[in-house]
């Protein structure tokens, strides 16, 4: 028994679990990866390729045919793309919402 179980009371109120299924493409060790601003006049986005798989851009198999479906036609990233490879993914997400209960004051 833990620490935070000795002190507190854990209730599950909902367990939810999803799946999505997508492509990401890779190249050389690192994923494509877009992070973006999209609040406001001033809003950006950037790609890149990443180390980190959970941030890697998930698209639709059904849309993204090859890796260069994931910008448009004469983008700058186009070359960079053109050497990637798709690969199918499956992610799979768990949420668990829990009332916590402090036992001393019970």
């Amino acid at each position: 028994m833990s620490e935070l179980d000795k002190k507190y009371r854990f209730t599950i109120l909902k367990d939810k679990e999803t799946t999505t299924y997508g492509v990401i493409a890779t190249y050389d060790g690192k994923y494509w990866t877009e992070i973006s601003d999209s609040d406001g006049p001033g809003s950006w986005t950037s790609e890149f390729w990443g180390d980190d798989i959970e941030k890697a851009k998930i698209s639709d198999p059904k849309y993204c045919k090859k890796p260069t479906d994931l910008t448009y036609e004469g983008s700058r990233y186009v070359e960079k793309l053109s050497k990637a490879t798709l690969i199918p993914v499956r992610i799979q997400r768990r949420i668990i919402y829990e009332k916590i209960e402090d036992i001393n004051v019970i």
